[in-house]
């Protein structure tokens, strides 16, 4: 357990898959104001290596099980890591354009005792996931799973405080059979009365390719 740690965290999730995008995404995310994570599934056992930043969890690594990966991720950091204020999760293929912007958002959040933002917010209605997104990420293509409605941040980059962490490690269930990881923690928290704000800064997804590999 990590009891003297007391700065943000910021959760980067990548997979076996795509490993050698996930350790420059550590790199590029690194500041002094925080802790970066970088988070794969499809370990045997849970471990965390301190000095790489990864965190290897026991939990499927492929797109259709990512919101059990985050459930996993959010939960042991909040039992590793009891006096974090928050976690701001993203992925490896997101770029900030200014990383001094996320910085003071995550700072002001903070101060603010902010429970939910983020890079983007969105809002769906319960419906059936896209069936683009399943032929293009999904393992199992044969899949037609419904998801959640809610008002939620997209999961390019969302900020959790100590108490929203707290209301995602208690939805086991609802990550456990959901498919869409940042639809899933907006539908729990919405269920909590939170609702996100917007952090407006640039940032991109970018092609996994020599760019993000450098």
């Amino acid at each position: 357990m990590y009891a003297a740690e007391t700065r943000p965290i910021i959760l980067v999730t990548g997979c076996q898959k795509y490993r050698e995008y996930l350790t420059p995404a550590i790199r590029r995310f690194t500041r002094p104001e925080w802790r970066t994570i970088g988070i794969m599934g499809g370990a045997t056992t849970t471990s965390y290596d301190a000095s790489s930043g990864i965190l290897s969890l026991a939990v499927s690594d492929n797109y259709e099980s990512l919101p059990t990966k985050i459930h996993a991720a959010v939960t042991w950091v909040a039992r590793e890591f009891p006096t974090v204020p928050g976690v701001f999760k993203t992925d490896d293929d997101i770029v900030i354009g200014d990383i001094s912007q996320l910085a003071a958002a995550i700072c002001e959040a903070v101060a603010a005792n902010e429970p939910y933002w983020g890079l983007f917010v969105g809002q769906c209605r319960a419906a059936g996931v896209n069936p683009i997104r399943i032929q293009h990420r999904f393992e199992d293509t044969s899949l037609r799973p419904t998801h959640q409605q809610a008002i939620y941040c997209y999961g390019h980059g969302y900020w959790l405080n100590r108490d929203a962490m707290a209301h995602v490690s208690a939805a086991e269930d609802e990550y456990r059979t959901s498919y869409l990881e940042d639809v899933c923690t907006g539908y729990v928290l919405n269920k909590k009365r939170i609702f996100p704000k917007r952090a407006v800064m640039p940032y991109q997804e970018i092609p996994r390719g020599v760019v993000l590999t450098s």
